[in-house]
């Protein structure tokens, strides 16, 4: 591959030294300028390309020093190596030599040897340089390139994440509206059923109790018959009013939550002979909505433990912190491996539960242990009203 011969430029005010230099690089393949002093150097750096410049010292007018730093200061030449060629020896000289730019310095009388391998060093000094300088000015696009793109493909990530995001809110709002809309129809029809109930086969069996009363006469057998009939029909009227109010809880619509819990635990404790010890310490009142979930949430994990646990205990307590409504429950009885039972969804109760309180934006942490016992911790936001002092619902 053939390179294109290097460019010097010589520079001294004496002919015959210029001459001397020339014929030794001439015969090396160099292209040879030469100036007699500093005026006629700057005129050759502006219209010409120089690869080097050998600089003599001690000229008229401007000096080599004075020169090569001027070079220096101007853009086009700066990165031109100056070798300095004079007879001055003394450390000042040299020290000059550098500080004003030069590159290296040669004291005449130059041997030829030394002459040009100072020269190809430079060269190869100032030709990596430049390959350098050209590679980082490469290098440099080729960042600021990636950079906008990168910046460009960060925003649409930006851009993706938050359409993302607001997808899944949307989702998450429309789940959150289904699941309301779905415990909504279910009320509806618990209360339609609850009150179909009430209001036909209620009377009925009352109707059936009084016929049995007016059967009553002398006949010992026929009062035995009676008594027993009566028994059995009160405990029917009394089961399907039980049935009635877990289908349509009618005294938290018309008592609010804290006595229609305080109620539902009364009965319990009584029928099922096990203790409750119930808290209630909020003093707010709540949207009808998230009081009639926690109710039944509360009703649905007593249910749980009376059907499953074999507790002799439970304990329930509920409390406000910070526009937080905070329920804790848990019972002492045999527990269960809940990961086993969520893995093989056997747990449809406590699915119902954990989506009833999801449909209100809250939080349900579910703990069971075998042998000890399960705990339920539940959070759900609220923008609740304090109590009036003369509310029922208060305690």
């Amino acid at each position: 591959m053939s390179h294109t011969p290097s460019s010097i430029l010589l520079v001294d005010d004496n002919p015959a030294n210029i001459q001397i230099a020339a014929n030794v690089l001439s015969r090396q393949g160099f292209n040879i300028e030469f100036a007699l002093n500093g005026h006629e150097t700057f005129e050759w750096t502006q219209k010409e390309e120089f690869d080097l410049i050998l600089l003599d010292v001690m000229m008229p007018g401007i000096d080599g020093f004075e020169v090569c730093r001027q070079l220096k200061n101007n853009p086009r030449t700066a990165r031109i190596p100056v070798i300095f060629i004079t007879a001055k020896t003394d450390s000042n000289s040299i020290e000059n030599g550098y500080k004003s730019g030069g590159v290296d310095y040669i004291i005449k009388p130059f041997r030829e040897a030394e002459l040009l391998n100072r020269i190809q060093l430079h060269l190869n000094l100032s030709r990596l340089n430049r390959e350098l300088s050209e590679l980082n000015e490469s290098l440099e696009i080729k960042v600021r390139k990636r950079t906008e793109e990168l910046s460009i493909a960060n925003q649409r990530l930006k851009e993706e994440y938050t359409e993302r995001i607001k997808a899944e809110k949307a989702l998450r709002q429309t789940e959150r509206n289904l699941l309301t809309a779905t415990i909504h129809a279910e009320e509806k029809e618990r209360t339609r059923f609850a009150q179909e109930i009430h209001d036909g086969i209620g009377p009925l069996l009352s109707t059936i109790q009084m016929y049995f009363q007016w059967l009553a006469d002398d006949d010992e057998n026929k009062e035995f018959v009676i008594k027993k009939g009566n028994e059995v029909l009160t405990e029917a009227i009394q089961n399907l009013r039980e049935i009635s109010n877990n289908l349509s809880p009618h005294m938290l619509h018309n008592l609010g939550l804290n006595k229609a819990i305080a109620s539902f635990v009364d009965k319990v404790s009584i029928n099922r002979k096990i203790d409750i010890l119930y808290k209630n310490s909020l003093k707010i009142s709540l949207n009808k909505d998230i009081e009639l979930i926690i109710y039944r949430v509360i009703t649905e994990l007593i249910n749980n433990t009376l059907k499953h646990a074999g507790a002799t205990q439970i304990r329930l307590n509920i409390s406000n912190r910070r526009n937080t409504l905070q329920l804790e429950f848990s019972d002492n009885g045999k527990g269960f491996d809940l990961d086993e039972i969520q893995s093989k969804h056997k747990g449809q109760g406590l699915f119902n539960i954990q989506n009833r309180i999801s449909s209100v934006d809250g939080e349900c942490v579910l703990s069971a242990v075998p042998g000890n016992g399960m705990k339920a911790r539940i959070s759900i936001p609220h923008n609740g009203n304090r109590r009036e002092e003369n509310n029922p619902d208060a305690q």
